[in-house]
């Protein structure tokens, strides 16, 4: 016999940690006295023999599902819920109907989103089927994060989230959905929010809607931390005419945060003294002044403002033209 399978079959001890305890250790290696006088062990066979007997098929078969024990470790720390829910009654049909519904990678998607291993199998069904009814199709890698978001939300607040993409934006059903099949997030975040970020990057960034809505990426992204310090930024070198003109707003903001200030930030420093500490305290939501002859002004927004009975065409002209199909309506950006 080999002598792992030895050491796994060995009774375990009259006292066992809870599993969580034992997962949050990393299932630690066993005490030195310990491992002198017993088999070489792996951390796989050291945490079975610690934990209850129930846990023990459950941990294995979730090593053997996500490819390593790190990785189950993982998912069991971002699911509290995995180590204790049935092999037979849930786990195992949930694979099994990922599988019927054409999903490429299920493994990848259940490590994105581990919590919907444990979904009630119809509450399954039926959040796979709003998905895709969304756009989202079961070979996306977003598929998963598509789910867990409808899963808690009815379908009368997904469609008024809809409604409301149109109406801001003034864009069709499918282009909404093609929106939202590219980034399932946008549904989760509030109105409140999107509406002051569609309003910077319309009125401030100078963006079309339909950019906008052909990119929603751009709208997943902070407003104080990331999009109005980058906008700053950029306005400043393109004053001081450090900046190529072509260079688009969506570059700046899709950078990563060290590539970002790498490029634009720290190639400056001596031609634009005091731009890393002023960038630094934008992103800090700091009030900007005067530093070594770089206005710091940060722009500001316009407040929303969605009057009923007043029609926006009576304000000033905008700064730019909105969507064709975005008309004179109450609900529309002021």
């Amino acid at each position: 016999m080999d002598p792992g399978d030895h050491w796994m079959s060995s009774p375990a001890p009259a006292f066992t940690p809870p599993p969580t305890l034992m997962l949050s250790s990393r299932c630690s290696p066993a005490p030195a006295s310990r491992a002198t006088t017993s088999p070489p062990s792996s951390p796989r066979t050291r945490c079975s023999s610690a934990l209850p007997g129930d846990v023990v098929p459950r941990l294995e078969f979730f090593i053997s599902f996500y490819g390593s024990f790190e990785k189950a470790l993982v998912a069991a720390k971002r699911n509290g819920s995995l180590l204790n829910a049935s092999l037979e009654r849930l786990i195992e049909p949930n694979i099994a109907l990922f599988r019927q519904w054409g999903v490429r990678d299920i493994v990848q998607l259940c490590s994105n989103v581990p919590r919907v291993l444990t979904f009630n199998l119809e509450r399954l069904k039926e959040s796979l089927l709003r998905a895709e009814q969304l756009g989202v199709p079961p070979t996306s890698g977003l598929l998963g994060h598509a789910v867990s978001i409808v899963s808690y939300m009815s379908e009368e607040k997904v469609a008024a989230k809809l409604e409301f993409f149109k109406s801001t934006l003034g864009c069709s059903d499918s282009e909404v959905s093609m929106a939202v099949s590219k980034l399932p997030s946008l549904l989760g975040i509030s109105d409140e929010i999107l509406l002051r970020k569609i309003k910077f990057l319309v009125n401030e960034a100078m963006m079309e809607p339909r950019y906008i809505v052909e990119r929603p990426v751009v709208l997943s992204m902070s407003l104080e931390k990331r999009l109005m310090p980058r906008h700053y930024v950029m306005k400043i070198l393109q004053e001081k005419g450090l900046l190529n003109s072509n260079t688009s707003f969506l570059t700046f903001a899709k950078l990563g945060e060290k590539s970002f200030k790498l490029k634009f930030i720290d190639c400056h420093k001596d031609s634009i003294p005091g731009l890393a500490d002023a960038y630094a305290t934008a992103r800090t939501g700091a009030k900007l002044h005067s530093n070594q002859g770089v206005q710091m002004h940060p722009p500001k927004i316009v407040k929303t403002v969605i009057r009923s009975k007043i029609s926006p065409c009576m304000h000033p002209p905008r700064k730019m033209s909105m969507h064709p199909q975005a008309k004179c309506t109450p609900s529309n950006l002021l």
